[in-house]
């Protein structure tokens, strides 16, 4: 018997400036999922997200988190840690350094952000002489990864991506990967776009496209590939 998804969406509209962006779109997110979006720049990618989080108006048949009526906004998800976000613009806060930024996201105990910051620190290595800058002082590459190792300082059992990789050097982007794989804990779930789709459909359970303001199923290798393809990045990377 299936667990019960953590989200689940049936018939999502959204709108953007007037227009219908999404077009009734039905998503179950299982835990341990990994689900990669992709297409062509404007194609409404980021209204869905924010639209299947509850963070813009939206209209839904059906709309569930942990099987209660609503979404993960209305449950104060994001509150609690159960659901990280990562929005494409102004992910950092300008006054404070990349590390406090990275912190800031963190609720475990000082000692546990400390220990978990120095082994994200491991895969993600180039970011480690910036984190002491403040964000205007940092190079775009750097701000991105420090607002994706915000993310990952929680544990949530959702975490969602709007292009994680944007600006990060292509010999990173696999190593951010994996960082992201193997720091989550068991049974939770992401969401992302990004537009490296060589890289991002190798870390995905299932892929979409979205065209025409609906989702379209793609092939993919399954979890299997996925935890194969990060394994395998893991390795690279320490060797390098």
């Amino acid at each position: 018997m299936s667990a019960a998804p953590l989200l689940s969406v049936q018939g999502l509209v959204a709108k953007r400036a007037r227009r219908t962006v999404v077009c009734g779109v039905d998503l179950d997110v299982q835990p341990g999922d990994r689900i990669y979006i992709c297409g062509q720049n404007g194609c409404g990618k980021s209204t869905f997200l924010e639209a299947l989080l509850g963070l813009i108006p939206s209209y839904a048949t059906r709309y569930e988190w942990l099987s209660r009526p609503g979404g993960p906004q209305q449950h104060k998800a994001f509150r609690t840690g159960l659901v990280t976000y990562l929005p494409q613009h102004r992910n950092l806060f300008p006054s404070l350094t990349l590390r406090a930024n990275i912190l800031l996201g963190s609720l475990l105990e000082r000692s546990e952000s400390a220990a978990r910051l120095t082994a994200l620190l491991g895969h993600i290595f180039e970011i480690t002489p910036a984190l002491d800058k403040l964000p205007r002082n940092a190079s775009t590459g750097e701000r991105q990864l420090a607002a994706v190792l915000r993310t990952l300082m929680q544990r949530p059992d959702l975490l969602v991506l709007d292009e994680p990789t944007a600006s990060v050097s292509a010999a990173t982007i696999p190593r951010l990967y994996a960082a992201i794989e193997y720091t989550l804990p068991s049974g939770s779930a992401v969401i992302y776009a990004d537009q490296h789709r060589s890289v991002a459909e190798h870390f995905a359970t299932r892929c979409f496209e979205m065209v025409s303001g609906l989702l379209v199923p793609m092939p993919t290798g399954g979890a299997q590939g996925a935890v194969a393809t990060c394994t395998s990045l893991v390795t690279q990377g320490a060797s390098q």
